[in-house]
């Protein structure tokens, strides 16, 4: 665990802003948090060589003991020690990495803390804005907790002016500013360009927000016009929900569950498919969309959460609740070349606005006016 020693009153005249990265996932977790703390870092290296910045884990294992019990006793020792260890932190500037942890860095000086949100899909689910089951008591009494530090932190940013708007309904504060995600730079594949053995892709968790049993009912639709398309699914292992869903739609076979994919196995995956479908049902930003444009695969997603700001005119959109409608989009993309091409050709230029150095300039003013308090 990093630990600036001193505090910005005793930083001297040109000397470099210590700004510690707060991250709540365990060291060398590959998860889109730790994707993205990674990414902050790489920005300020590379685009901000005035800000010394280092990142602060206050987690300390990526593997939890199993069994639920075992779990809520870790989660809660989790808990209690990286509250304790965020209020012995020294540092100019105090950057929690995302919000929705919040619950773990409440020791910080919130006068000098920037807390990063990136969607507030778990205080909404609380809230039953989904048709899924609300989470236990003591869950929500975390997910309070980690709006209560956005609400009083003395900088707080978003990923999207969707998230913006959650944060401002959900707490009542404005975000100082939307900062957009950088795309993460994939191992670029050679020579693949015409093999599409990967046929349609999705990218995903099995969070009930990414809708991985849409993309099967989807895909089953397609299927109905391409009886020899594959559907790849990249992420974790299914659940036994999501493998009788497949078979009861007669895609035993048809479907290729992809487990823990690396960035090179993402990278192959987006080069070789035909389509990317994305009909979550919500996204505070969504990275696959913009991964696929980046390695010319056509995507089709949801016209909802941020996603319609994310992807913009470089992608075709459909409500994830209408199958039909959507399958129809999709069998559009595959069957007219020129709509590939101009998508694919609007998709690389989309990725052009998430990069690295609009990070960092969006970031060094926040992490000033902290200091400076």
């Amino acid at each position: 665990m990093a630990n600036y020693g001193g505090s910005s009153r005793g930083r001297g005249a040109g000397a470099a802003m210590r700004v510690a990265l707060i991250s709540t996932v365990a060291p060398g977790a590959h998860s889109s948090m730790g994707i993205y703390g990674e990414l902050v870092a790489s920005a300020l290296r590379a685009h901000a060589p005035q800000i010394d910045a280092a990142p602060v884990f206050l987690q300390p294992s990526a593997s939890p003991p199993s069994g639920r019990l075992g779990e809520r006793w870790a989660l809660l020792k989790s808990i209690v020690r990286s509250r304790a260890a965020s209020g012995k932190l020294q540092a100019d500037v105090f950057h929690v990495l995302d919000g929705s942890f919040g619950y773990m860095a409440t020791g910080l000086p919130l006068q000098r803390t920037l807390v990063t949100v990136h969607d507030l899909i778990p205080a909404w689910q609380a809230r039953g804005r989904f048709p899924v089951p609300k989470p236990g008591w003591a869950a929500q009494r975390l997910i309070e907790s980690s709006l209560d530090l956005i609400r009083r932190a003395r900088a707080v940013h978003a990923v999207s002016a969707c998230t913006a708007d959650d944060i401002h309904e959900l707490t009542g504060r404005r975000v100082d500013a939307v900062i957009p995600n950088p795309v993460r730079p994939l191992t670029r594949v050679r020579d693949q360009a015409t093999d599409k053995s990967a046929g349609v892709l999705h990218v995903g968790n099995n969070g009930f927000y990414k809708n991985r049993a849409g993309v099967l009912e989807i895909f089953a639709a397609i299927a109905k016009r391409h009886p020899s398309l594959p559907l790849v699914m990249a992420g974790p292992e299914p659940t036994p929900a999501l493998l009788l869903r497949a078979q009861d739609l007669g895609l035993t076979g048809r479907v290729r569950w992809v487990t823990g994919p690396s960035d090179d196995d993402l990278a192959t995956l987006y080069a070789q498919a035909r389509l990317l479908l994305f009909p979550s049902w919500y996204e505070g930003f969504g990275w696959p969309p913009l991964e696929a444009m980046q390695h010319g695969c056509p995507v089709v997603c949801a016209d909802t959460g941020s996603l319609p700001e994310v992807v913009g005119d470089a992608a075709l959109l459909w409500s994830p609740q209408d199958i039909e409608g959507f399958a129809a989009q999709a069998l559009r993309v595959l069957d007219d070349e020129a709509l590939q091409r101009a998508l694919i050709v609007r998709g690389r230029r989309r990725v052009e606005a998430f990069s690295l150095q609009r990070l960092a300039e969006g970031l060094v003013p926040l992490y000033e006016r902290l200091a400076a308090a």
